[in-house]
């Protein structure tokens, strides 16, 4: 009966976590460029300059095993993919990036925080067949570590395109420890 009792709690606990959204790879709300993105997976990158985090880049994607992929050096074909990047800069020289809000840029003059974002689809050959790039908004950055076993989390309000579309949603990606200088295939 005791055993009984604590499996109930931990299938309850287990499933509360689930329904409150805590410890998934995260959520994109929002129809852009008549995509949709029901995310399996997220994960994000660090670049490094001279050692140090000089940017991250969030992927998330409605496809299982992106990182795994990566450091095979192959793209999933077939997927949709919301990326978004951040940085920091003072000057002319590009910062370590810390947690707070980041203010997406077009313009040739990027505020200090700023964000990069797009929306694509590829088709089975990894070619994109669809893509839309974020025109304004924010991703807020809650914190995360470049390490092996961490995490990135954060949110994100964003407008696409002329159409100004909107899409929301909401990250708990690991981190994958690998470099995106192209791609050895497709799988």
């Amino acid at each position: 009966m005791l055993r009984s009792v604590r499996w109930s709690r931990t299938f309850a606990l287990a499933a509360g976590l689930i329904l409150a959204g805590c410890g998934g790879p995260g959520r994109f709300d929002g129809t852009v460029g008549g995509m949709s993105l029901a995310v399996k997976d997220s994960i994000f990158l660090a670049t490094r300059n001279s050692g140090q985090v000089a940017m991250l880049t969030l992927l998330m994607t409605d496809q299982a095993g992106l990182c795994e992929a990566l450091k095979g050096g192959k793209v999933i074909h077939g997927g949709t993919y919301f990326v978004a990047a951040m940085g920091e800069s003072s000057g002319s020289q590009i910062t370590a990036p810390t947690a707070g809000e980041y203010t997406v840029t077009t313009g040739s003059s990027p505020a200090s925080r700023f964000a990069f974002g797009a929306l694509t689809k590829t088709d089975a050959t990894c070619q994109s067949i669809n893509s839309v790039q974020a025109a304004g908004g924010n991703v807020t950055m809650g914190g995360y570590k470049a390490e092996a076993g961490g995490t990135m989390t954060g949110k994100f309000d964003l407008t696409f395109g002329q159409a100004a579309e909107r899409a929301t949603g909401d990250f708990d990606a690991d981190f994958c420890d690998v470099s995106l200088n192209g791609s050895g295939g497709c799988q």
